[in-house]
């Protein structure tokens, strides 16, 4: 279920914890950097009942599985940063009912999941959506690396921050189930290695993207101008983001690593199949004038030598 961007602003105005129900934790590191470790939080570890949030600099590792329930977790908040690594083994999940996972929520707050190899982020029942950042200044990143799995089920809110796939990344088949929202601050990414990609496999109802939202394709690998990578696929619409603006496409496209490659979007058009996005590499960087006469150097010399 889709959550109001007034809704979000009402909640991060405020202290996070007004938003959340009659218990709530906090994650301390009392004893070590364990999620799962009771003695690490204030309150005892998150559960439907108990509302967990991490912030004031504070990292958890979590390398096994953990639910929390029908409980709301915050990943940096109330203005400062807060990270959370899933490992190798750890999975963390919510259920049915849950108000989602908030990856930086309140102004000044940066919030980082980090889903590494062999970890998964399952996102997962009726209303449990995933936010990055928000409308009034907080900050979210999820990286999912190479080995790692998201699991986002329903919503999907790139509000302000950055969510990234690794080459060799997963994201589960058939997710997101609501809508993908690519706000004006936000970033969608994707490495690539050759020519694979991580693709969102989805039953969207809508990919929403601001006027100024930005994909990033950071390529990898062997690659040459005409390759196609598919992003996204099953979309039913592609609009402006509800209550913003936008005409349902990326504002900027680019590789933040290489300026010089250019490329072309197909929103279930041209290249792409109904309901999907591709992006095609139009064009490369040239070799530099330097690096020609290097290279017409060492074919002189090459001649010399015969």
């Amino acid at each position: 279920m889709k959550k109001r961007k007034a809704w979000i602003l009402a909640c991060s105005t405020i202290l996070t914890t007004t938003c959340l129900s009659d218990a709530a934790t906090t994650f301390l590191g009392s004893i070590d950097s364990d999620f799962s470790n009771a003695g690490n939080w204030d309150n005892g570890t998150p559960t439907g009942s108990n509302n967990g949030t991490i912030e004031n600099g504070n990292t958890a590792d979590l390398g096994s599985a953990y639910s929390i329930g029908t409980g709301r977790l915050d990943v940096g908040a109330n203005g400062t940063s807060g990270t959370l690594n899933i490992n190798n083994g750890g999975t963390l999940s919510t259920a049915n009912g849950t108000p989602g996972i908030f990856v930086g929520s309140g102004a000044g707050s940066v919030g980082t999941i980090n889903v590494n190899s062999g970890g998964t982020l399952s996102v997962l029942g009726a209303g449990a959506d995933l936010f990055l950042g928000d409308s009034s200044g907080g900050q979210g990143f999820v990286n999912v690396s190479t080995g790692g799995t998201l699991d986002a089920r329903k919503a999907l809110e790139i509000i302000n921050g950055k969510l990234f796939f690794e080459a060799g990344s997963a994201y589960a088949a058939n997710r997101p189930q609501d809508e993908l929202v690519v706000d004006n601050n936000g970033i969608l990414g994707f490495a690539t290695s050759g020519t694979s990609i991580t693709t969102i496999a989805s039953t969207l109802n809508a990919l929403e993207l601001g006027s100024t939202s930005t994909l990033h394709m950071e390529l990898g690998g062997a690659y040459n101008v005409g390759d196609t990578w598919t992003i996204i696929t099953g979309i039913d619409a592609f609009t402006g983001v509800s209550g913003g603006d936008g005409t349902g496409v990326f504002g900027n496209v680019l590789d933040p690593n290489n300026s010089g490659h250019q490329f072309t979007v197909h929103y279930g058009t041209g290249l792409a199949a109904s309901g999907e996005v591709v992006v095609e590499l139009v064009a490369v960087p040239e070799p530099s004038s330097s690096a020609l006469i290097g290279l017409g150097g060492i074919a002189m010399i090459l001649r010399r030598r015969r």
